[in-house]
C-alpha cells in the first residue's frame, strides 16, 4: 500500500504541470554507451512507432540506431504505458513482459523493476528492488516535472541509483534504469527530443551524439583494470595500452552522473576507500592526446 506523504507546494506546481505519456511517437532518445570492458563510447537513439498487439494486447514497436543520421533503425522490443503511469516491456514477441517504470509511486513506496542491460551489445532484462528515497521536480524545456528518486541496497545500505522523470523516462537512459552495475555496459541519457523539440541535454556532453571508436582513440584499444573491485581498502588502477607513465586526468562520476573526484596521474595508480564515499562509480580517463576510457567501480 502507498503511503501518504506531505507536498510542498513546489512539487503541487510540478505534478500540476506534468503529466504526459512517455509512450508516444513523437519523442526521440539519445543514450550515451558505454561498452564494457573497454570503455568505448557509443550513442543509441530510441524512438517507438507503430502500434502492433501480442497476445490481445496492444504496444508500440521500440525501434533503435547506432547511425548518427538515423537511416537504419532495427526492431528493439515492444513497450507499452498504462492509465496509471506504468510502463512495460518485451525484450521479444515472444518473451516476457517486465515493468520499467511506475511514475505513480509515492514516498517509501519500493518496487521491483526491470532495465535493458547489455554486455558487448548483446541485450538482456535485469532487475532491481527499487526504494523511493524523495521525490522532487526537475526542469524539463521550460516545466518542471516530477521526478522520482530510487535508491537500492548495495553492501547493506541504501545507494541511489536512478531517477524516473515524468513523461521522459529514467536519467539513466530511456528502458536502461540502473547501469552502473559490475560487469555490464553503461547507459545515461543524453538527450529528449518531445515533439520534435530538445528538451534535455545532459551537460557533461556537448553534443547529442557521441561515439569513440577504435579508430577515435588513435588506433589504441584501451582498458581499464582495477584490482580489487569492489574497493575495500586500496586498489591499483591501471589503463592498458597507453605508454608507461602517460599523464591522464581521471573523473568518477556518481550514480546521479555528477564529477565527485577529479584526478591528474599516471596510467597506473593506487584508488583509496576514503576518497569516495560507498557507492558504485563511472571512472572515466582522458590523456593529453584525447584518448578515452572508462570502467565501473565499487566503493565498499
Amino acid at each position: 500500500m502507498k503511503k501518504l506523504f506531505s507536498l510542498s507546494l513546489f512539487t503541487i506546481i510540478s505534478f500540476y504541470i506534468s503529466g504526459q505519456s512517455i509512450v508516444v511517437t513523437t519523442n526521440l532518445w539519445s543514450n550515451v554507451l558505454s561498452l564494457e570492458p573497454s570503455g568505448q563510447l557509443f550513442t543509441e537513439k530510441i524512438k517507438f512507432t507503430t502500434d502492433t498487439t501480442i497476445n490481445l494486447v496492444t504496444y508500440k514497436v521500440v525501434e533503435r540506431t547506432l547511425d548518427k543520421n538515423q537511416l537504419n533503425w532495427n526492431n528493439y522490443g515492444f513497450i507499452r504505458e498504462d492509465a496509471n503511469k506504468r510502463v512495460y516491456y518485451k525484450l521479444n514477441a515472444s518473451g516476457p513482459e517486465k515493468l520499467l517504470y511506475d511514475l505513480d509511486l509515492a514516498l517509501n513506496d519500493s518496487i521491483l523493476a526491470f532495465g535493458v542491460n547489455t554486455f558487448n551489445f548483446t541485450a538482456f532484462l535485469d532487475s532491481t528492488m527499487y526504494h523511493v528515497t524523495a521525490i522532487d521536480s526537475m526542469l524539463i524545456g521550460n516545466n518542471y516535472r516530477k521526478q522520482l528518486h530510487l535508491s537500492g541496497f548495495m553492501g547493506g545500505s541504501l545507494v541511489e541509483a536512478t531517477q524516473w522523470i515524468d513523461s521522459m523516462g529514467g536519467i539513466s537512459g530511456i528502458l536502461h534504469n540502473w547501469n552502473l552495475k559490475v560487469g555490464e555496459d553503461g547507459y545515461g541519457l543524453l538527450c529528449f527530443e518531445e515533439n520534435g523539440i530538445l528538451k534535455y541535454h545532459n551537460p557533461f556532453y556537448t553534443d547529442c551524439y557521441v561515439a569513440t571508436g577504435i579508430k577515435s582513440l588513435c588506433n589504441l584499444e584501451l582498458t581499464v583494470s582495477v584490482n580489487p573491485n569492489p574497493i575495500t581498502d586500496i586498489s591499483t588502477v591501471r589503463i592498458n595500452g597507453m605508454k608507461k607513465n602517460t599523464e591522464i586526468v581521471v573523473r568518477f562520476y556518481n550514480s546521479l552522473g555528477e564529477n565527485v573526484l577529479t584526478k591528474s596521474t599516471t596510467n597506473e595508480f593506487q584508488l583509496r576507500k576514503s576518497e569516495l564515499p560507498s557507492g558504485i562509480y563511472l571512472l572515466t580517463v582522458q590523456s593529453m592526446e584525447g584518448t578515452f576510457a572508462s570502467r565501473k567501480i565499487v566503493i565498499r
